[in-house]
């Protein structure tokens, strides 16, 4: 158990120091999520505005003193408003999931050419663009594979008191996030089968049986999961106060740089040439 903690505590610093040893990436990534956050958030505020227009300048009422209230108080009055975000929130979700899916491919080209050099944007690049249709095609699987590990875990802890059923949830969200990881990781590094969903299986089968891989990267999801909310939070209950709102994206940064971390530590990780495992030969083979 010591040894277990002890090689977390050094994955943990290792891969904050590769996010540090890649400021552009950061930059860049940051700036694309925070433009694509802005694309999405326009209807919700062309919506909002036309709903409060009545509301002469400079006045609000007690309500607005919290946004959560005034949100629900027009999704109530005007339908167009519910509509509206709930689109918007719809729109977010397939945003990040495209825009990450987009993207893994380079990031992990950049922290996979960096084990031996600064690589160049050309070498990051060709790699990138050499995997990315792999990598895409098993995020696809991954989703999909997903959606029936997550539909599982929910009917199998059903039953058991609300006290254990949201950890249940909660660590096989943190077991899909660590086991995408390590598909797209493993399609950029070239192991297993580029387009055979027996790949995305046997990522989580590396994630399950390697507590070295799984535990410091369920650690990064966990806090990325819990800025990302917490962002959120702030960004709705201060209805966009400029000093809240450079906080609510300072927040958001942090939640990158997590997600980046973790990706970092993914990719370096031995466990993915699991991904190349033949299945074991059955006994009559072994026999003939």
């Amino acid at each position: 158990m010591n040894d277990l903690l002890r090689s977390t505590l050094d994955a943990l610093v290792a891969a904050g120091q590769r996010v540090l040893g890649a400021p552009i990436l950061f930059v860049g990534t940051a700036i694309a999520q925070w433009a694509a956050a802005w694309l999405v958030a326009a209807p919700v505020l062309v919506a909002v505005t036309a709903a409060t227009e009545g509301f002469a300048p400079g006045t609000r009422p007690a309500a607005y003193e919290r946004i959560l209230a005034v949100v629900a108080e027009l999704v109530l009055a005007e339908p167009s408003v519910a509509a509206v975000l709930l689109a918007s929130l719809g729109v977010t979700a397939m945003t990040s999931a495209v825009l990450w899916t987009l993207l893994s491919g380079g990031v992990i080209a950049r922290f996979w050419l960096a084990a031996d050099d600064r690589p160049s944007l050309e070498a990051v690049g060709g790699l990138w663009l050499r995997r990315f249709p792999s990598v895409t095609v098993q995020s696809l699987w991954h989703f999909g594979l997903r959606a029936v590990v997550m539909l599982a875990a929910t009917t199998a802890a059903a039953n058991l008191p609300e006290v254990l059923f949201w950890p249940v949830i909660v660590i096989t969200l943190l077991l899909c996030i660590v086991a995408l990881d390590v598909v797209r990781a493993g399609a950029v590094r070239g192991h297993g089968q580029p387009f055979h969903p027996r790949t995305t299986w046997r990522a989580f089968a590396v994630a399950l049986r390697t507590p070295t891989l799984a535990l410091p990267a369920a650690l990064l999801a966990a806090a990325g999961l819990t800025c990302s909310g917490a962002t959120v939070l702030m960004a709705l209950w201060t209805l966009g106060d400029p000093t809240w709102l450079w906080g609510a994206r300072g927040l958001s940064a942090v939640t990158l740089a997590l997600g980046l971390a973790r990706v970092a530590f993914v990719t370096h990780h031995p466990s993915l040439a699991g991904l190349d495992r033949e299945e074991a030969p059955s006994k009559e083979a072994a026999s003939d």
